[in-house]
């Protein structure tokens, strides 16, 4: 099986796909070593309580961080990768994406800042929450969507090795004691912001880019044509981002790093798919412009693939929960086990999900549907929190999540059978 899929990829027409496609396995290979070292040194050295406290504030701020991004890695992807070869076009996507992203961010450092010294639960911890916001201004500056549009994924895996190795390297010489928390946001916006100025000088020396300020017009049909995989993500965080900062709220920082251990074991496994996702999704909407019936074909083999190997990672995950959240924590948190066991079909589910998604929804252009898929998802799961979270807390926060994405994935299966597959 997999000596086929080589063989597919060492085919001439597909060299490019595969440089980037072993790019981003190794960027991968640094996103899932980074946290297999870190997370475990630091829930044992800033303790579960801490964790939690450090998960809770990274959710709250994710949510800005979704809103300055606005989908431009999916839409300012696409619109690069067909305007490859328009230098003046380049220019033009380039410098409308970053004034747009200004002016969101303005807008979101107003009300992030307001809400975090007018709420009582956040103004205790101020300095910390101001600290992991600036994550929101250094993965601003970070281009991927121009790199992954031109298919040069090498950059952005060099960049990130550089900003993981810094930050990686600060977290084990400054941070000792459960005193040290507010460093590790530190520590992260510092190396992204590095990162962030070196790729801002790619831009601007080695591609010639002429970044200027755009007029408002501009940046308002920005915001207009990116509205539908913008809303797609915000109603995705109802049921994803959303599961921390509600169990924050119903429970305490202790529940939340239990809940957070078993998370950030799924979410690194689930992330094993992504290179291939992200090599192939250019690639893919440049086949789609010539062979609607060609890219579908290809699609078909990568969903195989992916349900046979991330179905064993799941089972895995499974029965190897508790010694898993051992390695972690340290010692066997019987709470975190079981909603790592709940949560174990999540890589196989959040993968086959990215491809009905990224890879036929929106490449072969229904992305009008992903925000009904996720507004629906979305509702459906805020009634299901509300109710069985503040009695079963964790535990039910896991069993709420995991039907969740099962019926999302089912949505969108059904969106793409009807409309794409069988051409309804």
């Amino acid at each position: 099986m997999f000596s086929k899929l080589s063989l597919k990829f060492l085919q001439k027409e597909n060299k490019v796909l595969f440089a980037n496609f072993i790019s981003l396995i190794f960027l991968q290979g640094i996103n899932y070593i980074v946290p297999l070292i870190t997370l475990p040194y630091l829930v044992r050295v800033l303790g579960v309580e801490n964790f939690g406290l450090l998960s809770f504030a990274a959710a709250v701020v994710f949510y800005f961080n979704v809103v300055v991004e606005y989908g431009f890695n999916l839409s300012a992807t696409r619109e690069i990768s067909i305007h490859k070869e328009d230098k003046a076009k380049i220019d033009d996507i380039v410098s409308t994406v970053f004034t747009t992203k200004i002016y969101l961010f303005i807008l979101s450092s107003l009300i992030f800042f307001a809400i975090v010294f007018l709420v009582g639960k956040f103004n205790q911890n101020a300095l910390l929450y101001c600290l992991m916001f600036g994550t929101v201004f250094g993965q601003m500056l970070f281009p991927q969507w121009f790199f992954q549009g031109l298919e040069k994924m090498q950059y952005i895996t060099y960049l990130n090795l550089i900003s993981k190795s810094v930050y990686t390297v600060g977290i084990f010489l400054f941070v000792h004691a459960e005193k040290d928390v507010w460093l590790v946001p530190l520590l992260n916006v510092s190396s992204m912001l590095f990162v962030g100025m070196i790729s801002l000088m790619l831009l601007l020396f080695k591609y010639k880019i002429k970044l200027s300020l755009c007029n408002i017009e501009c940046v308002i049909h920005e915001l207009k044509s990116g509205w539908h995989i913008f809303s797609a993500q915000i109603f995705t965080l109802v049921y994803t981002n959303s599961i921390i900062v509600i169990l924050g709220f119903f429970s305490n920082t202790t529940l939340v790093g239990y809940y957070a251990i078993a998370d950030r074991v799924v979410k690194i496994v689930a992330s094993v798919f992504g290179p291939f996702q992200g090599a192939f999704y250019p690639y893919i909407n440049k086949i789609i412009v010539n062979s609607k019936k060609e890219a579908i074909q290809k699609l078909r083999h990568i969903t195989y693939y992916a349900i046979w190997v991330m179905g064993f990672v799941s089972i895995i995950i499974f029965f190897l929960s508790k010694y898993i959240v051992f390695l972690i924590a340290g010692e066997y948190i019987t709470e975190s086990q079981k909603i790592l066991e709940i949560l174990a079909p999540l890589p196989l589910i959040l993968t086959l999900a990215k491809i009905l998604s990224f890879n036929y929804i929106i490449s072969f252009g229904y992305k009008e549907f992903l925000p009904k898929i996720y507004l629906v998802t979305g509702i459906i799961s805020i009634i299901s929190f509300f109710i069985v979270v503040p009695i079963y807390q964790a535990i039910g926060m896991a069993y709420c999540v995991l039907l969740s994405e099962i019926f999302a994935t089912a949505y969108m299966y059904r969106v793409v059978k009807t409309r794409i597959i069988d051409g309804k």
